[in-house]
């Protein structure tokens, strides 16, 4: 495989959470296995409420962040009211990125079991 996704980092990680140490060695031990064997992780991790409601998306200690090299955002869109438009809709955003542009947002829609992106080449040639 050259993509493993491990979704929620709670059932893969059993640590301390408060421990800035354990996340990071954590981690580390997910990069071995990624140079080991050539192979991209993605870890999800839930927010938390303060982390949703900023609209940064993190959660737990800083080490979570700051051991990783890339970390996007999934969230819904809503009005500032709270409202959705588009149940099925949500919004990709780059919020850390060691080797490229931070900020990049693709918008995508639930369709079909699956997300697909609402305009492809709007989203290669737009992109903020």
């Amino acid at each position: 495989p050259t993509l493993l996704v491990l979704d929620n980092s709670s059932d893969m990680f059993g640590g301390d959470d408060n421990d800035k140490s354990q996340p990071r060695q954590f981690i580390q031990l997910l990069r071995g296995l990624c140079i080991r064997h050539s192979v991209t992780i993605v870890l999800l991790r839930h927010p938390s409420k303060s982390g949703m409601f900023n609209g940064d998306g993190t959660s737990g200690n800083t080490s979570w962040r700051n051991s990783v090299r890339g970390y996007l955002y999934l969230e819904r869109v809503a009005d500032d009211h709270g409202n959705e438009a588009d149940p099925d809709e949500r919004l990709i955003t780059t919020k850390k990125s060691n080797y490229g542009p931070s900020s990049d947002k693709i918008s995508i829609r639930y369709k079909d079991g699956v997300f697909v992106t609402k305009n492809p080449l709007a989203d290669l040639i737009n992109s903020d």
